[in-house]
């Protein structure tokens, strides 16, 4: 059995005191509720994992330091696609260099060229920024935006 790694654990130091404060006066299912939490509750403006297939991050240390929000997209018809996806780096103590770009696809799915060439993002840690693109070709209609460990 592996225990989850202290930056995954979202445990309140009230939460202990109080279950313990629980457990030592003797109340019926106190144990059970100890054992027992409840998911964390983001707030409001906290980075969230949206799980979107059109968010692709190639490197497994950056699926585990950035949190992506749901993307702002501007589609009209007298103007080129142009997408921004806010993202953060959750880690208090790493920085992530990060490569990103956006591939965008006409109305039947297929990939328009010419792509767009990677872009460097620096991510401090805690920083959130945007991830930004715009389709050259005005019949794009969907994109894809990758994300790797900058090279």
């Amino acid at each position: 059995m592996t225990s989850t790694p202290p930056r995954f654990r979202h445990h309140s130091p009230f939460r202990a005191t109080a279950l313990s404060a629980l457990a030592l006066s003797g109340l019926p299912g106190a144990a059970m509720l100890a054992g027992c939490e409840s998911p964390p509750r983001a707030a409001a403006n906290d980075p969230v994992v949206i799980a979107d297939p059109r968010l692709s991050v190639l490197d497994p240390v950056g699926r585990d330091l950035l949190r992506f929000q749901q993307a702002v997209v501007v589609d009209r018809e007298d103007q080129q696609l142009r997408v921004q996806v806010p993202v953060t780096n959750v880690s208090p103590r790493d920085t992530y260099y990060a490569d990103y770009r956006f591939i965008f696809f006409d109305a039947d799915g297929l990939m328009l060229e010419p792509t767009m060439g990677w872009e460097f993002l620096n991510f401090d840690p805690g920083q959130s920024q945007r991830m930004v693109g715009a389709a050259v070709h005005p019949t794009a209609r969907s994109w894809r935006l990758e994300v790797r460990r900058a090279r």
